[in-house]
This record gives structure tokens, C-alpha cells and sequence, in this order.
């Protein structure tokens, strides 16, 4: 680098750092804090969003090493690819004939399956085949395990439908603890449902709604729907109420989805349909007897796929069954509330601040990183081993953005008291020049906690015009090798200056006063001062610019050097 762009570089930097080294780092830390505080708690108190952080919270989600067992008692009776190309040359395109559908569910009550939840909406007849049509109705007035999907519309429209309570036996209960009011009695809910009268007459319903989160991803499961009085429940819910399941207080509730996508046993559709329609039957007479079969598609082309953590393409009919899962066997992912995440955000920035008061430069220099690692493993290890998900992504942003101002700052400060680009001493050639050196012996082991920061408050307090010092342990300086356990501080003045000259003996009796106030016991430290006179021409003739402050550098050099041995022979008399 030129003399010249060094100039530019010291012209420019060297006043932003003298300024920022005017600052109490105590202040500073503690303000960052405030700043990043303010923040953390404006952006929990406006955002309405889910309250994990969606990215780090899907990466932890595929990389568990604890995934839960798929409750055995959960079918799925899938319509795939392959059930679609068997039934297409008797039963044409989907929909099939719904004669098909009871063919199953019949077969399903008559092994003593303990529900046959369909994740199928029939919302309309099928003017082609009313035969059909009434064998399934047939077969579900005759059946006590059919459970039906409903699709809740917006609730903007609950106004215009004229479905009320009344006529939504099952899907619509009172809330606990509630009472309906007259009010209450003509709400209208806007629902779409079944078409077939006796899935209505059933009770059995439920909302079958998948909420994505505003990355088109689905993380959570909306339970139930609380409107006044009424509960406007999902078919997990229902299913909960009518086998005594205990029902999660939240409406919404995280999914704790297996290691990978169907991961519960799968029956093909067309594998099952064919063998009943066989004389000699191959499949097991009671392979459904005491489950809850789940009956839905997984195929393609029949539009039942949903963006999850696990995959861009899973079937909606797996979340389903996840859901009941997670109702039956209560292992939804439970979260702390937003109180608590507050706190938690904010206990941490206050240790954030105590770290870098109380601790030097060099030891947190891989805080940046080391900090926010911690946080999120211990994210992690929640998600994997405990019932309650700790999120603390956004408090590991948070270290991440802290520490990382708290590098750069300190080591701005550090440039301003130490030597190095922009802040070396700035010799004037043809000029003679006063220096002078104050040196303390102050191992780590003597010094106080939080030395850094109380170092950098005596030097800011007592020494301001100090313009290189030592004992801050920046790696790379000329001395850090030969004064590993010395603190030592340097002033350069024009030789004529008198009042600087005063000033700067004024500030080094200073500092050397201050230096007890470094030691972990508050014992006087021995110290040494000596100053001197680098000539306006060095050795006795000219030299270029750049030689000239080599020269005078070293003579400074040699000034660091008498003053520590100096040190050396009073520590030893």
C-alpha cells in the first residue's frame, strides 16, 4: 500500500475510530443489547405469523435422529397410481361409481375396523350412476364407523349460508364452558358438505382444511374452530370426542410428522377391491379389525398433495393420518408461547451483554459463531428428545448479528489503541519529535474480570491521546511475542510542543495510577516511564519518507524496549 492511500485511509478511518473509542464499550454493549431488544420485541408483538422460524425449523425437522413410531392401529387405504389404471377398464376415469366405496366400507364394518375415516369430500351426486349412488347411501345409514370430511369455506361468508347448528349435528358443538344464546342458535356457518343425507344423519363429521403457513408450507393442523358458543370441529377432533381421546387446548396444533412421508401401513385400493371381488378370498379375513382406516389418494393426478417440511409433494391424506396420530397419542410438537419465546430472546441478549463486558476480545472472537451454533443445537435437541419445542432461531440470529457487531466494533477500538493501519503513529519528516512510553507488568492470571473492557476505560478516562498501545492481545503485533504479560502505552508529539508535552507526562502518571485498578486484588502495579527525543533528521541525514518512519518506528521500538526492561529490573530488585 502507497504512503500516499495510507494517508487517505488515516484521513478518512482515523477519526470514525477515534470517536467510536470514546464510547464506554460498557454503554455500547448494553445499547446493542437495548437496540436489538426493542427490536426482538416489536417484531413479536407485530408479527401474527407462526412463531418458529419456517427454514431452520424444516431443516431440523428432517434431520432428526428420533423420529415417532406410526401408530400400528392407522391404515391407509390408498387410491394410487396403480388403483386408478385397474378400475379405469370396468369403472372408467375417477370417480369411480361410489357403489365401489360402499363395496369397502362394508367390508371395513364387517371386520371390525374402529372407524373408516373418509379423506374424500362427496359433495355432489353423480347424476351417471344414481344407482350407485343409493347403494352407498344405503351403506352408510347402515354403518357405525364411516367418518366424512366437510370443507369449511371462509368465514367471511358465514353470512350468506343458511346452514346453522342445528343443521350441522356433529361438525358443530357447543364450546366447552359455553352456553348458546338465542344469538348463538341462528349463527350460520358456511360449510361445504356431504351430499349424501345419511353421512349427514351420522353425526360423524369433521373439517378436513389443511392452513398452509404463508410459504405455501403446511407445519401446522387446524383442530377445531371456536365461533361464540359453537366448535366447529376437524375429523381428528371428532374422533377424539368419540373415543375419549384428550383433546389439545390450541385450536391449531405443530404436526410431529414421521421420518418420511407414509410411513404407515398402506393398502392399495385396487389390491384390496380386487380380492373382494374374488370367490376364493387371499387377504386376511380381520386385517382391519380395531383400526382407523384412513381412506384417500395419494395419486397425482387427483390433486391431493401438500408442500411439507419432508417433502414438496406430500399426500394429503398422510396428514390426515398424521393428525390422528397426534390427537390419539398426544405427540403433537407443543411450543412455548410468545411470552416465553420473549423472555427467552431477551434473558439471552442480557447474557449476550454481560459476555462481552465481562470477557476479552480474543476470547469471544468465535462467539459470532459458536453462540448462534449452541442455540440452535439445543433447538434441535428439544425438537428430537423433548415433548416441547424450544425455538431459538431467532435468538441465534440475534447472537449471530450481536457478536458480529461486537467483533467489528472492538476490533475498531483495538485498531485505535493499538498500532496498525489507520491509527500507526504518524510521524512528521524534518520534525523532532518527543516520545514516551509507560510500561505495567500485569499477567493474565492478576488481571480483573471484564479486564478488556476496564482497559479500554482507563485508556479512554485517562490516557486519550495515547497513540499506540499494548496489552489488548491482538494477534500479530510486533510485540506480542516479546511482551506477552506488559501492558505498555506510547505518546508521539512535535519536540516544540509544550503543552502537548505536559499533557501527555499529566496523562502517563495518570494511567500509571490506574493501573491498580486492573488487578484482580487492587494491588499497586509496578510500572516504568521513559521518554526521549527522536531527532528532526535521523542518523545524521536525509531520507526518503518511507524510510524515515521505519527509522523513526524503531527508535520508538527501542523506547517499548527500555521501558520494559526497565520494569523487568524493578520487578526483580
Amino acid at each position: 500500500m502507497s504512503a500516499r492511500v495510507r494517508r487517505l485511509r488515516a484521513r478518512v478511518f482515523a477519526p470514525w475510530g477515534r470517536l467510536i473509542a470514546f464510547v464506554d464499550p460498557r454503554w455500547f454493549y448494553i445499547g446493542l443489547a437495548l437496540v436489538l431488544g426493542a427490536w426482538v420485541v416489536a417484531s413479536t408483538v407485530l408479527d401474527r405469523s407462526p412463531r418458529h422460524e419456517a427454514a431452520s425449523y424444516d431443516w431440523m425437522m428432517r434431520h432428526r435422529v428420533r423420529t415417532p413410531t406410526p401408530d400400528p392401529t392407522i391404515v391407509l387405504i390408498d387410491i394410487d397410481e396403480r388403483s386408478l389404471a385397474a378400475l379405469a377398464p370396468d369403472y372408467g376415469r375417477w370417480p369411480w361409481p361410489r357403489d365401489v366405496l360402499a363395496t369397502v366400507l362394508a367390508e371395513l364394518e364387517a371386520q371390525g375396523a374402529r372407524a373408516a375415516v373418509f379423506d374424500i369430500l362427496v359433495s355432489d351426486a353423480d347424476v351417471q350412476h344414481p344407482v350407485s349412488d343409493r347403494a352407498f347411501a344405503d351403506a352408510v345409514a347402515a354403518s357405525r364407523i364411516a367418518y366424512f370430511p366437510a370443507l369449511r369455506l371462509d368465514p367471511a361468508n358465514d353470512a350468506a349460508s343458511k346452514l346453522t347448528a342445528k343443521d350441522l349435528r356433529g361438525l358443530v358443538v357447543p364450546r366447552p364452558g359455553a352456553t348458546p344464546t338465542a344469538a348463538d342458535e341462528t349463527r350460520t356457518f358456511a360449510v361445504a358438505l356431504p351430499f349424501f343425507d345419511s353421512a349427514m344423519k351420522s353425526g360423524r363429521l369433521g373439517t378436513h382444511n389443511v392452513d398452509p403457513d404463508p410459504d405455501s408450507l403446511v407445519r401446522r393442523y387446524r383442530l377445531f374452530e371456536d365461533v361464540g358458543a359453537w366448535r366447529v370441529l376437524s375429523l381428528p377432533a371428532r374422533l377424539a370426542l368419540d373415543f375419549g381421546w384428550t383433546m389439545p387446548a390450541d385450536a391449531e396444533k405443530t404436526l410431529r410428522f414421521n421420518a418420511a412421508p407414509l410411513a404407515y401401513r398402506r393398502v392399495s385400493f385396487a389390491d384390496l377391491y380386487a380380492d373382494l371381488l374374488r370367490r376364493d378370498r387371499q387377504r386376511p379375513r380381520d386385517e382391519f379389525k380395531g383400526a382407523i382406516v384412513v381412506i384417500g389418494a395419494t395419486a397425482s393426478n387427483l390433486f391431493d398433495l401438500k408442500g411439507t417440511p419432508l417433502s414438496s409433494l406430500h399426500p394429503g391424506v398422510d396428514l390426515m393420518a398424521t393428525a390422528i396420530d397426534d390427537t390419539k397419542n398426544d405427540r403433537f410438537v407443543d411450543e412455548l408461547s410468545r411470552g416465553a419465546d420473549l423472555a427467552i430472546a431477551l434473558a439471552l441478549l442480557v447474557l449476550m451483554a454481560w459476555l462481552a463486558i465481562r470477557f476479552s476480545h480474543e476470547q469471544l472472537r468465535a462467539a459470532f459463531l459458536v453462540a448462534p451454533a449452541l442455540l440452535f443445537a439445543i433447538s434441535w435437541l428439544t425438537l428430537n428428545f423433548v415433548h416441547t419445542f424450544v425455538d431459538l432461531a431467532t435468538p441465534a440470529s440475534v447472537a449471530f448479528l450481536y457478536f458480529t457487531v461486537v467483533k467489528a466494533y472492538s476490533a475498531q477500538v483495538r485498531r485505535r489503541w493499538n498500532e496498525g493501519p489507520p491509527h500507526v503513529p504518524m510521524f512528521e519528516r524534518g520534525v523532532a519529535q518527543w516520545t514516551a512510553c509507560v510500561a505495567a507488568r500485569l499477567t493474565p492470571e492478576q488481571r480483573r474480570p471484564g479486564f478488556e473492557t476496564r482497559y479500554l476505560s482507563l485508556l479512554r478516562t485517562t490516557a486519550p491521546n495515547v497513540r499506540l498501545t499494548w496489552g489488548l492481545e491482538a494477534q500479530g503485533s510486533w510485540s506480542v511475542n516479546a511482551f506477552a504479560d506488559v501492558l505498555f502505552a506510547t505518546w508521539v508529539e512535535a519536540a516544540d510542543d509544550a503543552d502537548a508535552l505536559a499533557r501527555d507526562r499529566d496523562e502517563a502518571e495518570a494511567l500509571q495510577a490506574g493501573f491498580a485498578t486492573l488487578h484482580r486484588r487492587g494491588r499497586e502495579v509496578v510500572t516504568a516511564y521513559r521518554e526521549r527525543t527522536i531527532p528532526a533528521v535521523v542518523d545524521g541525514r536525509p531520507h526518503t519518507k518511507r524510510v524515515d518512519d521505519t527509522l523513526r518506528m524503531d527508535r520508538l521500538r527501542a523506547l517499548v524496549g527500555e521501558a520494559v526492561r526497565a520494569l523487568e529490573r524493578r520487578g526483580t530488585s
